[in-house]
């Protein structure tokens, strides 16, 4: 393999990684705005590359000219979709800001359209294939000032989003990404853009492939770390790890499909894949499957532990589908060795479930009303009990919303929806206790209690 072959392999394998990366990303959370937009910009990062390895092995000098042009076109997109993956980052996806952004996408455009015209570029054959030499004008120097205004804009909500977040995760990460975006970014428009224009040597365009550095890094922490996301699928695979009880999930077999941490560790052997009737009994007597046909809320069984024989509590939920076949079944077991009289209701461990989570949670009923809170909610607001927290909080609620609504009817209304859809997203400002307006995020899920009572829970991100 030659040296024109090799570097033009390279930078289709560099495309295919920043694809790759892109997909991958997308694929964790459906939906999400944000990763739509850093999708985006890995996708215009690929072409800018592959434009790259057809410009490097073209046939002739033309034909090189027209992949540097349309590779020139797309990068120009790159900013843009940047800082518009930064605005959902940092929750600062204002219209004020989006606007900006898409007045400086037109801007660009046009000033990436008058720099192809004005015959900034010089296509050169090398030893390596053809590669490109640019020639200073006013354009072009215009157009390298406005990417380092997009990269001033990037940095600047970076350390704006370092200094308000309040979780620490949130900002070690964060200023991880600063720090690479202020040593890359810089470094490939060195690269690929001034590189060109001062030097007379001409050498293969590397500046796209040492940003897979910043790629891989956002994979790591939005895919492994699931960074940056409140989400139902999240929440929901959080809270079932993190009860203190055995949680399993049954098909209409009885086969245990799934077990959270704590059942894993409580009862013997291998979990899933096993029948229920084998690791639990009731009044010393192996269960039959009929047990397991209807929902109830408490049964006393005992339990295989690797501790031994444990006595314990059981609820059963039966989900059916419209047609009344079951779905799946739900199991909660409650080790009551120790205190073979408590019992604990479903509301109760709901409670226990919320307090243990680090993210400000308000607790409304169905009848639009706010009935509690946790224990982290109250650390914010500096209060001590649930009581003084739901005074407080309705003393901080402003009179209107930004949109010029009144607040009591954006409530009632986002409420309501959340119950009718099960989930809703509100974008909210509240007052310190200060005076002070803040924006935040709202996050809102309907919790089913009982047949006929539900509440809805509201997670609490400051903008």
């Amino acid at each position: 393999m030659n040296l024109q072959s090799f570097i033009s392999l390279t930078l289709i394998i560099t495309s295919a990684f920043y694809l790759s990366m892109g997909l991958l990303i997308n694929a964790t959370v459906k939906g999400s705005n944000m990763r739509r937009a850093c999708l985006l910009a890995f996708i215009v990062l690929s072409i800018r590359s592959l434009c790259y390895s057809l410009m490097t092995n073209a046939c002739c000098a033309d034909y090189a000219h027209i992949f540097w042009a349309f590779g020139f076109f797309v990068i120009m997109a790159f900013f843009p979709c940047w800082l518009v993956f930064l605005t959902f980052l940092t929750s600062s996806n204002t219209k004020k800001n989006l606007l900006f952004i898409v007045l400086h996408y037109a801007f660009t455009a046009i000033l990436t359209i008058l720099c192809i015209k004005s015959n900034i570029v010089q296509i050169v054959d090398t030893a390596y294939g053809y590669q490109y030499q640019y020639s200073i004008n006013l354009i072009f120097v215009i157009f390298m000032i406005n990417a380092l205004i997009y990269l001033y804009f990037g940095m600047r909500l970076l350390l704006k989003f370092i200094n308000v977040t309040v979780f620490k995760r949130d900002k070690n990460m964060a200023v991880t990404l600063a720090k690479l975006t202020a040593i890359f970014l810089p470094a490939m428009l060195f690269l690929d853009f001034v590189r060109p224009i001062i030097f007379t040597f001409n050498f293969p365009p590397i500046g796209l492939t040492i940003m897979g550095f910043v790629a891989f890094y956002i994979y790591r922490i939005m895919k492994t770390y699931r960074a940056f996301d409140i989400t139902i699928e999240n929440i929901s695979q959080d809270m079932f790890n993190s009860l203190s009880m055995t949680v399993l999930i049954l098909n209409e077999d009885n086969d245990i499909l799934f077990a959270n941490d704590f059942a894993e560790n409580f009862i013997i052997g291998r979990i899933k894949g096993q029948n229920i009737t084998d690791i639990v009994e009731v009044n010393a007597k192996s269960v039959e499957d009929n047990f397991f046909e209807q929902s109830f809320e408490s049964n006393r069984i005992t339990v295989f532990s690797h501790d031994g024989v444990k006595n314990c509590n059981m609820l059963l939920k039966v989900v059916r589908d419209t047609y009344g076949d079951v779905l799946h079944k739900i199991v909660i077991i409650n080790d009551t060795t120790e205190l073979v009289d408590a019992t604990i209701e479903v509301e109760d461990r709901l409670r226990l479930v919320i307090d243990s989570i680090p993210i400000p949670i308000t607790i409304w009923s169905q009848d639009i009303e706010m009935v509690g809170c946790n224990k982290e909610a109250m650390r914010q607001l500096g209060v001590d009990n649930k009581s003084d927290f739901i005074t407080l909080y309705s003393k901080l609620i402003p009179e209107y919303q930004k949109n010029g609504l009144e607040t009591s009817v954006v409530i009632d209304r986002e409420l309501k929806k959340t119950l009718q859809l099960g989930y809703n997203y509100v974008k909210w400002t509240h007052l310190s206790r200060n005076g002070e307006l803040k924006d935040m995020d709202l996050t809102l899920v309907r919790v089913k209690i009982s047949d006929d009572k539900f509440e809805i829970l509201c997670y609490v991100k400051w903008g």
